[in-house]
């Protein structure tokens, strides 16, 4: 058998609570494999798995069994496998695979378009409410953290910070330091100031900045994000070490 086939069940497991979902984090060594899960219909509408972990690790063969196995389709979270142009350089799905399981969000842009990580969560996103509307599986195989990260935890959409104004918040900082600089936040923005504390230096810079910047507070930002989750799915993330 090869290395691929003597999966064990031995692993460390993690899990984290979001409002009603719970996230796991299941760690693959060079022997182990990913747990066992029972084969249930009327809870897979809940379920997200992410496989993730370097090239060659073997998370695209464990992806397409598990879809064969659990009723899944597979979405790419990978941003390099987004293009046309190199499938080859980025171990894209052999066409064999193809013709088993449906894949999404493989090798559909062309190398020249513009791409975010806003864009690949708007597309990410439909594809897998599409999947689990049709009572299957989505399964996400990639290796870009910010778009695992992004999908599980939501996106700082926060504007960049001009430079300029940047340096102006630091000088000022070190000109009046944590506490007045803390008393003039509290002016502007008295949410961000109930929410952070006095000592916390590199917070208060960044609520005072991001209120010169936008006119709101940073938690503003961080209510929109919370919206944009998918609460409604539990994550089961398989990371493969090596």
């Amino acid at each position: 058998m090869t290395k691929k086939e003597i999966y064990s069940n031995d692993l460390k497991n993690w899990n984290v609570k979001r409002g009603a979902s719970t996230h796991s984090l299941y760690l693959i060594g060079e022997h182990a494999s990913p747990p066992k899960f029972r084969r249930n219909n009327s809870s897979n509408h809940l379920n997200i798995f992410i496989l993730c972990g370097p090239t060659a690790s073997g998370k695209s063969y464990l992806g397409h069994e598990l879809a064969k196995a659990y009723n899944g389709e597979i979405i790419n979270i990978d941003s390099m496998q987004v293009y046309k142009e190199i499938p080859i350089i980025t171990a894209s799905p052999p066409k064999s695979y193809k013709t088993e399981v449906t894949y999404h969000l493989y090798n559909f842009l062309s190398i020249t378009e513009d791409f975010s990580v806003i864009k690949y969560l708007k597309l990410a996103t439909e594809k897998i409410k599409e999947i689990t509307g049709r009572g299957k599986l989505p399964i996400l195989i990639g290796g870009t953290g910010l778009y695992i990260n992004s999908l599980v935890f939501g996106y700082n959409n926060i504007p960049d910070i001009m430079e300029d104004l940047r340096k102006e918040v630091r000088e000022l900082h070190s000109k009046i330091g944590n506490i007045e600089l803390w008393n003039k936040l509290e002016k502007l923005d008295p949410l961000a100031a109930s929410k952070i504390n006095q000592n916390d230096t590199q917070r208060l810079i960044r609520a005072y900045e991001v209120f010169m910047q936008t006119g709101k507070s940073i938690f503003s930002f961080q209510t929109l994000l919370k919206e944009q989750i998918l609460s409604d799915f539990n994550f089961k993330i398989i990371f493969f070490k090596s």
